[in-house]
């Protein structure tokens, strides 16, 4: 079943978004084929399904496997300002880290000349805004549907300190069985602390919160600047006179819970609560709380009672993501909830009579005879009774779920470590009287708690047909193995480089990097300069400055010094905070299948392996990750307790103590005898081609 309505992709009954770089008639440029280098796929354009202020979403089919998928696309040129290039990245930064059913899944990223491309799964149901226009308005059991998925996602967003900012109905994406995802995180941030506020004024009028509103008011006071013109004087004196004063302080969490009553007031309705002829009427709406509940339309005051205690303009006294799934509204041992809903909702409601509470027995006993009734195409059913929830519920509620805590690949050590100690920190209050937030992998992370990961690399290339071969380390650090078997390794901030003639003797020179030439020759010093921009590059998202490590940072403030002081730099000597040398890969080994094995000079042992799962063996520590970039370190005793479950790493790190034995044992220069080998005998055939290709890398 696949069904499509015009205007996919525009905001709901015209409303406008802040932002808006771009010019819609600026479509990007594309080839007949576009093909990502990293990951060895060729796409293939397909219909523009929808267009923004920052972005145009082409339809694009894998030419290999002709998978199809929803493909975000950035042209450069509309990213020159740096406003709008750090706003790209913060958004990429947030939503490729994101693992839930309910969140639309970044499966790709990457870039060519001309634009970013950013591979998304494509949801073929369209989106609530089309299934709302289509129908007019939805009913009480169809919102409890959506209602539940999308408080699932904002638990998850907010569990790890993110605030969406744009929840509104054009952006919830349907599946073809009508599954929800949350989507578009392009004005998304992602707080240090829950207490964190911001400033901006962002997102749809129509969902606009007031204290966004009043915030923005109040900032532009302070710097002696007027508000936006569509908020005028007399919006302002509301502003005053109604909201208590820390709403003009900054907005956090509690914003995303203004705009979600606003959605689940669409669905019912059919138009956002605060809808007027033009955005200033909006905005003093939104201040007033100026909203009603037609009389055209029957309700439950279950109903309205959840939706107020969304739409309440004290930011502290809304409701939170746990008090919505706690209400009445959203209780099946009420209300009926199904897990599914039939291609027919399309055209027509679909409804199912409240039940009685005076037998929870007979309510359970109706629940399971319906569902025999209904059949498969009319979805399966949430049982009434209080022991069955979350037993057999499609997605599970957080109470009782199985918490994702992804952790993007390209966090640094200590920020990805403390990202997921403070989001299971946050879940574990929440959830309160629970055994402990049990992740996707069956272990208690209450009973098993997760460390500090290791470095590790994090993105390579394979040169070694003509240079060497580049990686680049977590904490920012780029070092290259050259093919004399000698060793550069650049500091993270790109300040000091550590240079060694034989990997043998592993004996570290060191220099300033812009004196480079002083201890590598000029050909290792550019291929040096020529690896670091490749890689630091190639990925969409570098590491931020202010997650790398500062040591270098100093110690060229410390050679500087001694240099104004007519001081003889003696740069064994000055090696505090950052030692000589730095960590740099020792050995490396690409096999034939894909899997690439490095090791450390701290004896730090990494394996890539074919399906772009990796596991890091360190001295007391060991860490996977998936191919989904999740990120799971533990201490390696416990590998020894036997109720430690997790099954996939213990299989990884079995086989990755098989691949140490061979590397460990092995000279410097054999990483590169199995190339070397090829090379001599191909020399000998008639095509004269390399076995290996060139410019092979990964992440």
């Amino acid at each position: 079943m696949r069904w499509e309505l015009p205007s996919s992709s525009l905001d709901f009954f015209g409303s406008v978004k802040f932002y808006s770089p771009m010019s819609h008639s600026n479509a990007p440029e594309l080839h007949p084929q576009i093909v990502d280098p990293f990951h060895n796929v060729t796409y293939r354009p397909g219909k523009l399904l929808g267009k923004g202020g920052f972005a145009y979403v082409y339809e694009f089919h894998d030419v290999n496997s002709d998978s199809s998928y929803a493909c975000k696309i950035t042209p450069r040129s509309a990213l020159q300002k740096k406003k709008y290039y750090d706003k790209f990245v913060t958004e990429v930064t947030i939503h490729r880290g994101l693992v839930h059913p309910n969140i639309c899944r970044v499966l790709n990223v990457f870039k060519d000349q001309m634009n970013y491309y950013i591979i998304l799964e494509k949801c073929n149901g369209g989106t609530l805004t089309d299934l709302i226009r289509r129908r007019k308005h939805l009913t009480e059991t169809e919102a409890r549907f959506f209602s539940k998925r999308i408080l699932n996602a904002l638990w998850y967003l907010h569990d790890l300190y993110i605030i969406h900012r744009d929840i509104k109905t054009s952006n919830i994406f349907l599946m073809e069985d009508f599954d929800v995802k949350v989507g578009d995180f392009g004005l998304a941030v992602k707080c240090e602390t829950p207490e964190e506020l911001h400033w901006t004024m962002c997102g749809t009028p129509n969902f606009l919160p007031s204290e966004v509103i009043y915030s923005h008011i109040m900032k532009r006071k302070a710097s002696g600047r007027g508000p936006d013109p569509n908020l005028d004087e007399d919006c302002v004196n509301l502003c005053h006179q109604l909201l208590p004063a820390y709403s003009g302080q900054g907005h956090s969490f509690s914003a995303d819970m203004w705009s979600f009553g606003c959605l689940v007031f669409s669905m019912i309705y059919g138009r956002p609560p605060f809808e007027a002829a033009d955005i200033k009427t909006t905005y003093k709406r939104i201040v007033r709380c100026d909203f009603s509940f037609p009389g055209s339309i029957s309700v439950s005051e279950d109903l309205k009672n959840f939706i107020k205690g969304l739409l309440t303009p004290d930011p502290r006294k809304r409701f939170t993501v746990k008090e919505c799934l706690d209400h009445s509204w959203l209780n099946p041992s009420k209300y009926f909830i199904p897990e599914s809903l039939p291609p027919r909702i399309i055209s027509e409601p679909y409804e199912v009579p409240p039940l009685c509470s005076a037998s929870p027995t007979r309510n359970m006993q109706m629940t399971i005879n319906m569902a025999k009734n209904a059949g498969g195409t009319d979805g399966r059913f949430i049982a009434a009774t209080p022991q069955a929830i979350g037993g057999t519920e499609h997605i599970p509620t957080p109470g009782t779920a199985n918490f994702y805590k992804p952790q993007n690949a390209i966090l640094t050590t200590k920020s990805a470590a403390g990202a997921s100690r403070a989001s299971t920190a946050m879940a574990m209050q929440n959830v309160g009287s629970a055994q402990g937030v049990v992740n996707k992998y069956g272990i208690n992370e209450a009973e098993y708690p997760q460390i500090d990961p290791p470095c590790y690399i994090m993105s390579w290339v394979d040169y070694s047909n003509r240079y060497g071969f580049a990686y680049q380390i977590s904490n920012g650090s780029i070092g290259v193995i050259f093919n004399d078997e000698s060793a550069a390794i650049l500091s993270p901030n790109a300040l000091i480089v550590d240079y060694s003639p034989s990997l043998l003797d592993a004996a570290f020179d060191r220099a300033l990097f812009e004196e480079g030439t002083t201890i590598l020759s000029e050909k290792k010093f550019k291929l040096l300069s020529f690896f670091r921009d490749y890689l630091e590059n190639r990925s969409i998202v570098p590491i931020p400055a202010a997650d790398r490590p500062k040591e270098d940072e100093e110690l060229k403030r410390v050679i500087e010094q001694e240099r104004m002081n007519n001081q003889e730099i003696d740069f064994k000597r000055l090696t505090k905070g950052l030692p000589l040398p730095q960590l740099f890969l020792k050995k490396w080994k690409l096999y034939d299948d894909g899997t690439l094995c490095l090791l450390f000079n701290t004896k730090v042992f990494q394996v890539n392996f074919a399906d772009h799962s990796k596991v890091v063996v360190a001295h007391r520590s060991v860490t996977f990750m998936s191919e989904k970039r999740e990120i799971y370190t533990y201490p390696s005793e416990y590998l020894k307790d036997d109720r430690f479950s997790f099954k996939e790493l213990r299989r990884r790190v079995d086989r990755a103590r098989k691949y140490y034995e061979i590397i460990k044992a092995a000279r410097p220069v054999d990483s590169l005898a199995q190339y070397r080998y090829n090379k001599d005998s191909t020399k000998k055939s008639a095509s004269g081609s390399s076995t290996r290709q060139l410019g092979q890398g990964g992440e």
